[in-house]
């Protein structure tokens, strides 16, 4: 008997069918039966691009984790220097408003510490 093949467009559609009739209620294995036969072909064949999408699925799903845990750091990191900075904010701000400075120093010409840590780290 010869093989046939199906295009990729016809089996998303068989799975999509199968999917929407489990939907509807139907077991896997009777949505499969029915599409099987309605598609003209063994009902393990149709199980095995089940199976294929649903590791497929599995596999793509693992990249939005992975995605999702970078953006999470980055929000993080975002958040660190967010609170770095309005607290470097309120510094110039009491500064500003202390009306002393006249002929101080400002704060923002003395290096901190903390930064110039960091910076020379890079």
């Amino acid at each position: 008997m010869a093989s046939v093949r199906y295009s990729a467009a016809r089996k998303a559609e068989a799975l999509h069918q199968v999917g929407a009739m489990q939907d509807r209620g139907y077991s896997r294995r009777n949505a499969v039966l029915a599409v099987a036969a309605q598609l003209g072909c063994c009902t393990e064949t149709l199980n095995a691009w089940l199976r294929r999408d649903a590791v497929h699925q599995r596999s793509r799903g693992m990249g939005q984790a992975t995605r999702l845990r970078q953006l999470e750091r980055e929000v993080d990191e975002l958040l660190r220097a967010n609170a770095l900075l309005r607290a470097e904010l309120e510094q110039l701000q009491r500064w500003a408003r202390s009306g002393d400075g006249l002929g101080a120093r400002s704060p923002a010409a003395e290096p901190d510490a903390a930064f110039t840590r960091t910076a020379g780290a890079r």
